[in-house]
């Protein structure tokens, strides 16, 4: 490198800046990991929400103790329900992450 005249040039990196003030203080830990319950609403409860990609607000939505295929219909129901689209047709991305 020295013969072909390069020369490496590095990043420029910042050091971390402390604020002032006192320190963070940690909030204490009342259940202690401890998550096992013996008083009744410890079930499961699914939830599926339909957002509408323009304007980011969740438009639909329902929820079940069971994650089956009516639980999406009836999100979709509700999402038709208030907006009322335009037209007969409707993109519907989803992830399937179940």
């Amino acid at each position: 490198m020295s013969q072909a005249k390069l020369y490496w040039v590095g990043t420029y990196k910042r050091k971390p800046r402390h604020k002032a003030g006192a320190k963070h203080k940690g909030h204490p830990n009342h259940l202690q990991q401890c998550f096992i319950t013996s008083a009744p609403n410890e079930n499961w409860l699914y939830l599926t929400t339909i957002i509408d990609l323009f304007s980011r607000k969740v438009i639909g939505w329902a929820t079940s103790n069971r994650m089956t295929t009516s639980l999406v219909l009836n999100a979709l129901q509700v999402a038709v329900q208030r907006m009322r689209p335009l037209g007969t047709s409707v993109i519907l991305h989803s992830d399937q992450g179940s």
